[in-house]
């Protein structure tokens, strides 16, 4: 029992002990501090990823569709060259994840409302009556499903000069907040995006939304985000923290760079598998069965141990597919 004046407020020992063998960062190992697998994949959907991965390679498949939700769409190119390890996230791929967290939990429920690319893009760049219009159009259709107004967070991935940042409105706590896994909030580049959305978009909303909007209460935030290792992960970091920030979440509690492969892979799966996907999934499914496909004269059998940091490019593959 914890007792003394602080006993409120200062955890007691065996407290202290369970709020760090609970922690999700990490796992106790022989007295050390192990970080925890906290994005495990089975060997079947690694199986999955890099056929995946070839497809997006493939002349003959990769501009096949490979996702369709309702009239979001992208091809085997985008989401196998997107997600393949070191690859660099395209704007279609942006936009099914953008579409598929919508049908996830739908805006009524989040509270929350997830905008194609080009949507920040263009309030990014904003000079024009063409790009006021679009600009317009998706507020307007975004607020059929929830008025974009009674939302609680505004989501705006946004890739400039090849990188991906992730600018949101919190218009329930006055924030704008900057996610950036590369570049600081000193940085030229931040300076620079910052000065321009802010005031685009206070023009925007403004113009579009509500002319007598006050943000002067509004303050600029950058939550602590785990930085990326190398120049191609961006997307990945903006997809993920899309997917699980809020206010008051901590972003080093939930991922790093070293669990972006791993993320990769579930994300490949997660959004080609998703029930939500109406194009036949049979190619991916049936990749492997020799009757369909030629495999080079070695006959290899297939191995999941396969080096996948080498698709597309590596003669370090168990399995060549030869396409007819």
């Amino acid at each position: 029992m914890c007792t003394g004046t602080d006993a409120d407020s200062v955890p007691c020992k065996k407290e202290l002990f369970r709020l760090i063998y609970n922690s999700p960062l990490y796992l106790r190992n022989g007295g050390k501090q192990l970080e925890i697998n906290r994005f495990p994949v089975s060997a079947l959907e690694r199986r999955y990823y890099i056929v995946l991965c070839r497809l997006g390679h493939s002349e003959r498949y990769q501009c096949d569709i490979a996702i369709m939700y309702r009239k979001v769409r992208c091809s085997y190119r985008s989401l196998g060259q997107s997600l393949m390890p070191g690859g660099h996230v395209n704007n279609f791929l942006i936009s099914v994840f953008c579409r598929k967290l919508f049908d996830d939990c739908h805006p009524s429920i989040s509270k929350k409302h997830f905008f194609f690319s080009y949507i920040g893009e263009n309030i990014l760049k904003y000079n024009s009556r063409d790009q006021f219009k679009l600009i317009r159009n998706a507020f307007k259709g975004a607020s059929l499903a929830m008025k974009i107004d009674a939302c609680e967070l505004l989501f705006f991935p946004i890739c400039h000069c090849e990188h991906w940042f992730l600018f949101v409105v919190d218009l329930q706590n006055c924030l704008f907040a900057f996610m950036d896994s590369l570049y600081s909030k000193k940085s030229r580049y931040q300076i620079v995006v910052r000065s321009l959305l802010i005031g685009n978009f206070k023009h925007l909303w403004r113009e579009v939304v509500d002319p007598e909007y006050n943000f002067d209460n509004f303050r600029i935030v950058y939550p602590a985000i785990p930085r990326q290792g190398n120049g191609h992960d961006c997307g990945i970091f903006v997809m993920k923290c899309m997917e699980i920030w809020t206010p008051g979440v901590v972003l080093h509690d939930y991922f790093s760079k070293v669990n972006i492969p791993n993320i990769r892979i579930q994300y490949a799966n997660q959004l080609f598998f998703s029930s939500n996907n109406t194009v036949d999934k049979s190619l991916v499914t049936d990749f492997f069965r020799e009757k369909e496909y030629n495999f080079t004269s070695k006959r290899v059998p297939y191995n999941e141990e396969i080096d996948i940091a080498y698709i597309g490019k590596s003669e370090k593959h168990s399995v060549d597919i030869v396409w007819t």
